[in-house]
């Protein structure tokens, strides 16, 4: 391609303001699509600000829109909440050239299984983050560390563009790479956010102090453990050991408030239907029980209703 690649980030919490200063840092010509005029205007005016815990300060100039041009885009990242995606799909799809690449970043299963659905197997594709970060204002997010980002398709044949996404990533200072089995990373990233979100919503706590507690620490094994004959019985090849990936995401991402925890915080939905959820509906299909996800999901959703009423 002869020009910047042009991508539409659609959702300006913290993982979609992420991605939009990565890809611009990248070389990408980047729009940001939010829902407040309040944000646009902070974006438009200020930049976006990737602050990190070491002191670092990041500043990109992006452009934020309430109502993106229809067409013109060569990739667009859906990054709301899973809940959001079914409204945001239509969207997405109007913004994207009729040959382009849309995008799940959402956590958990179905959404990208929606997409596939409504534009096709070969213009669909996922990313899982392996990033954490909090947004402290309108454009401003606090970065909390990761490891790396994954993308792929489920279709035969690879988009052209996704190769493309994933060196603007890397050249934005991203470890990004391509598989060919995103399944089994969805799965992967699944497995870890089972554990490490509801507990530390439950337990009111950033992400490292799961390690200084047997007894969360022996939930989340219990829960990793269901998680993992779920998948396994569904004929899922998980692409190394759940636990292990549970320890270092844990690590790399100790001072983090899990999203989950943020949106119990701030009163607001979760995704925990999405995640546990998930893999109870499924489990349920397969006549398994899962007694440590039930306890952590059903728990989540008291706290959802006890909070948000």
């Amino acid at each position: 391609m002869d020009r910047p690649l042009r991508v539409l980030v659609i959702g300006c919490g913290s993982l979609g303001l992420l991605y939009a200063v990565r890809l611009s840092s990248g070389g990408c010509s980047v729009v940001l699509k939010c829902r407040r005029e309040e944000q646009v205007e902070a974006i438009n005016t200020y930049g976006v600000r990737v602050k990190h815990p070491g002191g670092g300060l990041e500043e990109a100039r992006i452009t934020a829109v309430l109502q993106p041009p229809w067409g013109q885009f060569d990739v667009v990242l859906v990054a709301t909440k899973a809940y959001d995606f079914p409204a945001a799909l239509p969207e997405a799809i109007n913004a994207s050239r009729r040959d382009g690449l849309i995008v799940s970043l959402q956590n958990g299963l179905g959404c990208l299984e929606e997409l596939e659905e409504r534009v096709g197997a070969e213009r669909s594709a996922a990313a899982v983050t392996y990033y954490a970060s909090m947004r402290v204002s309108d454009n401003t997010v606090l970065f909390m560390g990761g490891t790396r980002v994954v993308l792929g398709q489920r279709s035969r044949r690879r988009h052209p563009l996704l190769g493309a996404l994933a060196d603007a990533l890397r050249r934005g200072g991203w470890r990004a790479e391509v598989v060919d089995d995103i399944d089994a990373w969805r799965w992967d990233k699944l497995i870890v956010n089972a554990a490490i979100n509801p507990v530390t919503a439950i337990l009111g706590v950033p992400n490292g102090k799961l390690l200084a507690s047997s007894h969360a620490l022996q939930l989340c094994r219990c829960i990793i453990g269901e998680a993992v004959e779920v998948a396994e019985k569904a004929g899922v090849r998980l692409p190394r050991d759940p636990y292990k990936a549970f320890i270092e995401t844990v690590k790399a991402t100790r001072g983090n408030r899990s999203s989950m925890l943020q949106d119990i915080e701030a009163r607001r939905r979760t995704e925990i239907d999405y995640i546990n959820g998930a893999l109870i509906a499924i489990a349920t299909r397969m006549k398994m029980a899962l007694p440590c996800n039930s306890i952590v999901y059903t728990l989540v959703k008291a706290l959802e209703e006890v909070l948000t009423r």
